[in-house]
């Protein structure tokens, strides 16, 4: 899977797939302090840190409990059809000039005299090539093309942070995450990955993605959350961490995406145990060091779990990205400004 990332790269991103962009920084949203201030008289958060059961994972009592938390079901990739109508949640403002996709669908609808309507679009019917010629098409890209700016990624950390009061252990685990992994993570697809930005703060529909804190979580509530192109839930320990058959690290998947279909939020799950098992105590020792000096202090095994875990998430946000089967039925053509599959299969 992981040699589909070159592929992703350049179906969503951009014609020259080479080039290296400069990395942003990601933002994130921690709910840690909120955490201290949990109480009854403020039910909601109440209910996000104890409205779950904890469970053991196994026979083993050392191993970090499994973490329940009630909520719908995400949406999923397979739940919808390039048939289906897109929902206006899903609209995400691009600019006074739009998306290079959406000046090629408002040029074919003057063309075919049609109206905007109500602003929700069937991916079928737009597929249409109407009287566009192809010259008209090719000037709209490449003018899009000077565009593109590097991924920029909003972590929200609020599931994640609730392990911090835990133990001592899981709390290490957390800030090492947050500190190490998922800034370099970040930053390594946001150097590999251009997209036309977001114009306006990026607003997550939580019945789509029900992650995070529905009354704090910037990117949940009405004014969105500001220089985000994609925001994803950072969660720990849910079922898949539970089966002993399998050593899992994370796992991921997207939950909402624009109406060019480009994923815009997903969730990525960290099973806790499994995080540096080299040593006993090797991330407590790393959890207070700096961006500037933690390689040059771990040791040669604390480097490698290091490069296993960033890489390993790596690997899991390409799968929010459309590196999954089931987001190929979605991939747009960068030349035409059509799906690539007008016809479902």
């Amino acid at each position: 899977m992981i040699m589909l990332v070159p592929l992703v790269v350049s179906l969503l991103a951009t014609s020259h797939p080479t080039k290296a962009y400069s990395p942003v920084d990601p933002t994130f949203f921690r709910a840690y302090e909120d955490f201290h201030r949990v109480n009854d008289s403020n039910p909601v958060r109440s209910n996000l840190q104890r409205g779950g059961f904890h469970r053991h994972l196994g026979n083993n009592p050392s191993r970090f409990l499994q973490y329940d938390r009630p909520r719908h079901r995400p949406k999923r990739r397979q739940d919808i059809t390039p048939l289906d109508p897109i929902e206006e949640s899903r609209f995400v403002n691009y600019g006074s000039d739009g998306h290079p996709y959406e000046r090629i669908r408002r040029l074919r609808k003057r063309r075919r005299h049609l109206s905007v309507g109500s602003g929700k679009i069937s991916g079928l019917q737009e597929t249409e090539t109407g009287t566009v010629s192809d010259s008209e098409v090719n000037r709209i890209i490449s003018e899009g093309n000077t565009s593109f700016r590097p991924l920029r990624i909003h972590f929200d950390t609020t599931e994640l942070d609730q392990w911090s009061f835990q133990s001592t252990r899981s709390a290490a685990r957390v800030d090492y995450l947050v500190n190490h992994v998922l800034p370099r993570m970040a930053q390594t697809w946001s150097s590999a990955l251009a997209i036309i930005p977001v114009a306006e703060n990026l607003r997550i529909d939580y019945n789509y993605c029900p992650y995070g804190d529905p009354i704090t979580s910037p990117s949940l509530q009405p004014e969105g959350v500001p220089d985000a192109d994609l925001v994803i839930y950072v969660t720990a320990n849910s079922a898949v961490c539970a089966d002993e058959n399998f050593k899992v690290l994370a796992s991921a998947f997207s939950c909402f995406w624009d109406q060019f279909e480009r994923p815009i939020a997903g969730t990525i799950d960290f099973c806790l145990d499994m995080i540096d098992q080299e040593d006993e105590n090797p991330i407590a020792d790393q959890a207070g060091l700096n961006e500037k000096n933690v390689e040059t202090t771990m040791s040669p095994e604390e480097d490698n779990a290091l490069k296993l875990a960033v890489g390993t998430a790596i690997h899991e946000i390409g799968h929010v990205l459309g590196v999954t089967s089931s987001d190929m039925l979605f991939f747009y053509d960068s030349k035409t400004g059509h799906p690539r599959t007008p016809t479902p299969i």
